[in-house]
């Protein structure tokens, strides 16, 4: 995994999605994952994109191309 650091850590700026929810489809191998308590009370995807929280391609993209 790769982070792109454009500026200083800001733990307000960070945000969550669940980890098990289903949308995600990720074949976890762990029989019953323990979770933190910011992963377990972390928002769906579908919770995620309706309140904001992700953002959009075309914002990713201008980020990524400067324009």
């Amino acid at each position: 995994m790769s982070y792109l650091c454009s500026t200083t850590y800001n733990a307000t700026a960070e945000h969550a999605v669940h980890p098990l929810d289903p949308e995600l489809a990720i074949d976890w191998t762990a029989e019953s994952p323990q979770l933190s308590a910011r992963d377990a009370a972390a928002p769906s995807l579908v919770k995620a994109r309706e309140s904001g929280l992700l953002p959009d391609y075309e914002s990713c993209r201008s980020f990524t191309t400067g324009s």
